[in-house]
């Protein structure tokens, strides 16, 4: 029987912690907190193909506390230059933009779920994600 194919990244796991001091929500990250959460970096493209390295490094960071979960996302460029922001529109076109975008299967069952982020220029993006591929970009 041929064995199912699984992704380069299927056994990455990020490690969050529960915080104990309180972080400002101010674009540093200069709270005790980031310094000690898990460092995730070594992200995969998603466009036009999701089996290669991304071109351009991003770090993340996430932790959480009784009310919140917090995600830390530098994104690097590659050149200088104006970001590619089409629109400050919500829920922006999501190939015409400079964004980061993640999703958080709640359900785990990699076919549901809660979808979130942010173009260059700080616009919003959020939504849900069912059946697999289907985005309702309603849910806000």
């Amino acid at each position: 029987m041929p064995s199912q194919a699984q992704k380069k990244n299927a056994a990455f796991r990020l490690h969050i912690h529960k915080i104990t001091s309180p972080i400002k929500i101010d674009g540093l990250l200069n709270e005790a907190a980031w310094k000690q959460a898990e460092l995730a970096t070594n992200f995969y493209m998603v466009l036009p193909m999701d089996t290669s390295l991304a071109n351009v490094p991003t770090t993340v960071r996430m932790c959480y506390d009784a009310k919140n979960l917090y995600i830390s996302a530098v994104c690097y460029k590659k050149l200088p230059g104006p970001n590619m922001v089409e629109s400050m529109r919500r829920d922006f076109a999501f190939l015409k933009n400079d964004n980061f975008i993640f999703f958080l299967d709640t359900f785990n069952d990699q076919t549901n779920a809660f979808t979130f982020g942010a173009n260059a220029a700080g616009a919003q993006w959020d939504g849900t994600i069912y059946d697999g591929s289907r985005t309702d970009l309603n849910w806000d």
